[in-house]
């Protein structure tokens, strides 16, 4: 019971210290910032003090080159604002040790601790909303502005630590005056852009609708949803290619422009406003399309004179497979009947005319297993990520590498795929290095070709994954539907329930081998799935309830045909 406690107290510290561990890291900043500050009026030595400042700037600096040079991380303007006051009263300190400084000194040393507080400012008016474009014929509104809010804030970091270093070494304070000037023509150009972007955005609404009109597409993919979530547009649209009608995709935030647009050759549109999607809408378009259940769905869905379609990202005993909100939908697109029946079982009232049964066209390449005897000598491990709530957390990633071991002790190689949510997660993050250290390793010593980082994540899909394994393990996740179409036998780790209650909660596990949370019958599980599969008659059975009973030739054009029909309204 004591284990169990430690245990669970240790996984409501990580969940809490995930959430919170930026905004913590954010006030360390600020409080190391004040300490610089409290260290020089309390008189200590100029090194001490400016000791804890240093460290500020080094994280600063770092988030700057991460954002710029590496493309990770995001501007923090209002989680750094405090820090960044803090920082920049520090020449005005520095200036006016032992009672020195004149009044012009202090007066512009202290224009540093204002500057940032219009950076807020500066970042709504800057990067304010408003409609953009690519690929569309006539109308190219693809954003070209040079100043930034981050090229203000980032500009007025350098002179923060320029100026400072100018006060410890006693240089004019003249030289001050040229940091401000450029750090204010910055600012003029910024506002510059501001009354541009104003007084062109009815023009510019203008030549996008008259550009689509010209364009004539025939439906719309919706996007909005968090960043690095473009795999959930990028499954559909080469099937939405082949329909054969043009169409445009709709995003609601600009954080994915860039990789979507290298996606397709499609017209991509940001729409951030309401009143936005008004002016898209044109009378051509006859359907709209969805890959999630964003809140901002409900933006579109509201003009009824076109058919709204959710096709999610994924078909899985998950709950977002049977969100309540799928209702406000025209037509359901699921994969089989268990698909619909999902919705019914967990009380979800929806008329079945509104679902149709299309298949998962994604999966009309993975190639089913011809021989039920085939040794199994390659696994795939496929884990989900944790979720956004505690209640849908599936991620079998905390008993990963345990998993993984026991699947090594079986001399079968082994291919790793995590979810690309997972490395958010520093502590699965963490989980995931460490299982790719165990599958170098082991190949460095066995000669056994595992797959993992870019060759499994990035260099194949994940159906090329499916068609290169003989088996898999996974948790409740849209992956185990998507390789029931293979026949071939996989595991799923119970991280939510366990025995009978977990197979009446999430009934494809009935055609898998479930493995307990504990691993308490892991060994047993792995021997069935690697040595002793009884379960293909049933496999074959679900695959049919699962994934549509259409023949393998041309499965994808069960799809096809249904959207064809939605979009020409037959």
């Amino acid at each position: 019971m004591g284990s169990v406690s430690v245990v669970f107290g240790r996984d409501i510290y990580k969940k809490v210290f995930n959430k919170y561990r930026s905004a913590m890291l954010n006030l360390l900043l600020a409080s190391f910032s004040w300490l610089s500050l409290m260290l020089i009026v309390a008189e200590f030595s100029v090194g001490l003090s400016v000791l804890p400042a240093l460290i500020v700037y080094g994280v600063l600096i770092r988030r700057v080159y991460q954002r710029r040079f590496r493309g990770t991380g995001k501007y923090r303007v209002n989680g750094e604002l405090s820090a960044r006051i803090f920082l920049s009263l520090l020449p005005v300190f520095l200036y006016t040790i032992g009672g020195k400084g004149s009044v012009l000194g202090v007066f512009l040393c202290s224009v540093f601790a204002v500057m940032p507080i219009v950076e807020p400012i500066l970042s709504n008016l800057v990067d304010r909303s408003k409609v953009r474009s690519v690929n569309l014929p006539n109308s190219n509104l693809e954003d070209k502005s040079i100043i930034t809010s981050e090229v203000i804030s980032d500009f007025h970091l350098f002179a923060v630590f320029v100026a400072s270093v100018a006060m410890l070494i006693n240089i004019s304070v003249l030289f001050l005056l040229l940091l401000i000037v450029f750090e204010v023509f910055l600012m003029v150009l910024a506002a510059n852009s501001i009354h541009k972007n104003f007084k062109r955005h009815i023009s510019n609404d203008e030549r996008t609708r008259n550009a689509i009109e010209a364009y004539c597409p025939k439906f719309v993919l919706y996007y909005s949803a968090p960043a690095g979530s473009v795999y959930q547009i990028g499954m559909w649209l080469n099937y939405l290619e082949r329909i054969g009608e043009s169409f445009i995709i709709v995003m609601r935030e600009d954080k994915d422009f860039n990789d979507i647009k290298r996606l397709t050759s499609r017209p991509v549109i940001i729409c951030p406003r309401i009143i936005d999607l008004d002016d898209i809408l044109v009378p051509c378009i006859k359907a709209a399309f969805y890959v999630n259940n964003g809140m901002r769905n409900t933006h579109l869905v509201r003009n009824t004179s076109i058919t709204h379609v959710q096709l999610l990202h994924g078909d899985s005993d998950k709950a977002p497979s049977y969100n309540p909100v799928a209702a406000m939908f025209d037509k359901i697109f699921v994969a089989g009947q268990a698909g619909v029946d999902r919705y019914h079982d967990h009380g979800v009232s929806i008329p079945n005319e509104k679902f149709e049964i299309v298949g998962r066209p994604q999966v009309e390449n993975v190639v089913r297993q011809s021989d039920s005897e085939q040794k199994v000598t390659k696994v795939l491990y496929a884990p989900t990520w944790r979720g956004n709530y505690n209640d849908t957390n599936y991620c079998s990633l905390p008993v990963g590498l345990d998993i993984v071991s026991s699947l090594l002790e079986r001399e079968v190689a082994v291919v790793f795929r995590p979810h690309p949510y997972s490395y958010k997660d520093a502590a699965h993050c963490a989980v995931i290095r460490n299982i790719q250290r165990l599958l170098k390793a082991d190949s460095e010593k066995t000669g056994r070709e595992h797959k993992w980082g870019h060759s499994a994540e990035t260099g194949m899909s994940v159906f090329e994954c499916f068609n290169s394994v003989d088996a898999m393990v996974s948790d409740v996740s849209s992956v185990v539907p998507d390789f029931l179409f293979s026949e071939k036998p996989f595991s799923i780790v119970a991280m939510l329930g366990s025995g009978q209650d977990f197979v009446q909660e999430f009934p494809l596990s009935r055609v898998g081998y479930v493995i307990e949370k504990d691993l308490s019958n892991l060994e047993e599980m792995l021997n069935k799935l690697i040595s002793s599969d009884l379960k293909r008659v049933d496999r074959i059975e679900a695959r049919k309830h699962y994934l549509g009973d259409f023949e393998e030739a041309g499965y994808a054009d069960n799809f096809l045909n249904a959207a064809r029909k939605v979009i020409n309204d037959e």
